[in-house]
């Protein structure tokens, strides 16, 4: 018998059955009925004949549950017909509709909700929303699901998963199922460098992010990753970015400005302000690049006072004392750029050199969203 021709009618004669024969037990007529029923047809089956039941008191939500897992009503019989202590069989050709699979599916769950809520909107029921589905029952799948949806989407939108916490998938989750999810924190880690590692060798080669006259490359973001030494074009345009959160306050000039003045003199870089009216400013931001290492100048416009911030200690003329320092030889580009965001946003160095893999996500994140983050 197909399953297109069975659900509906095996359901109407259920009900009619247990009000036409007192000696027929219903739940039984459930579990053979389900045996012809297979496929999506299954779905609609177990939905609305078990609603039916339950909603004319022939079956307590217990048994729905029992019966949905071993295929009989009888609490204490243990897969036996009820008449012959016999064990009922299923075909050698049928697969058993209640193992793993349909218990597992969200209508077969029962927590925070019945089996007779479950109904579709043609029936005048409302109909619950997926993410209230995934609260009430959240099973391995679900789960990986709205993994794969979060990181697919984080993927797209910053060309890699440099920038990515643990943190992050973790506080999406409990936003979207309104739960903690912490217990669960093995299998989701898991999960995430598994869908990790299958774009390991997919890498968005055309990835790029354009802010004003910057333009970014994968390659250029890469440099905020583990211990890369950060690039000029990361510098440049996240001073930009830095000028544009305090508009008409702030100036940050080009990583090529110092070496141009030094080699050039004033002559060099006369042209570079034409545009700008440094008096107007209240503060003056210069990145130097010496060989292999990023420093900062700074001048305060109002008291005409210049200062010089070095995450490695080094005493140029006006040094600034008791200033976060990097341990190792590769975060000072990032120790410079969170300088230029303190100060131009006015707040004080709480920043350390444990601090670094998360400033370097979070201008990555910046960079990709073209505005500072808190």
């Amino acid at each position: 018998m197909s399953s297109q021709n069975t659900s509906v009618p095996v359901e109407n004669a259920l009900v009619e059955t247990a009000e036409n024969d007192p000696n027929c037990e219903p739940v039984d007529q459930l579990c053979n009925a389900a045996i012809e029923v297979s496929g999506e047809c299954k779905k609609t089956f177990v939905k609305k004949a078990v609603g039916k039941l339950k909603e004319a008191g022939q079956l307590a939500t217990d048994q729905i549950e029992h019966t949905l897992v071993n295929g009989t009503g009888d609490m204490e019989s243990n897969n036996t017909d009820k008449s012959t202590d016999k064990e009922v069989g299923l075909p050698v050709s049928f697969s058993n509709p209640f193992q793993t699979p349909l218990r597992d599916h969200v209508y077969c769950k029962s927590r925070g909700f019945t089996a007779g809520e479950l109904t579709d909107e043609s029936d005048g029921s409302e109909s619950m929303t997926k993410a209230q589905l995934l609260t009430s029952a959240t099973g391995d799948e679900e789960i990986t699901e709205l993994i794969h949806d979060y990181l697919e989407e984080f993927y797209g939108k910053y060309g890699s998963f440099i920038p990515l916490s643990e943190n992050d998938v973790l506080e999406n989750l409990q936003q979207v199922l309104s739960k903690d999810v912490s217990d669960r924190k093995p299998f989701i880690f898991m999960e995430i460098m598994k869908y990790q590692a299958a774009l390991a060798n997919t890498p968005m080669s055309n990835f790029k992010v354009s802010y004003n006259k910057h333009s970014l490359t994968l390659e250029d973001l890469s440099t905020l990753d583990g211990q890369n030494w950060l690039n000029d074009q990361v510098i440049n345009m996240y001073g930009e970015l830095v000028m544009d959160a305090v508009p008409h306050k702030v100036h940050f000039f080009n990583s090529f400005f110092h070496k141009q003045l030094v080699t050039r003199g004033y002559e060099g870089v006369k042209r570079w302000t034409k545009k700008v009216d440094l008096f107007s400013k209240s503060l003056l931001l210069i990145p130097i690049h010496l060989e292999i290492h990023w420093s900062l100048i700074t001048v305060d416009m109002p008291n005409q006072h210049i200062q010089f911030y070095d995450s490695q200690g080094i005493h140029f003329r006006y040094p600034v004392e008791c200033i976060p320092q990097q341990n190792n030889d590769s975060d000072c580009g990032v120790f410079v750029l969170q300088y230029c965001k303190c100060l131009a946003l006015g707040r004080p160095f709480q920043f350390s050199q444990e601090d670094m893999p998360k400033v370097r996500k979070r201008i990555y994140k910046e960079l990709c969203e073209c505005r500072l983050l808190e």
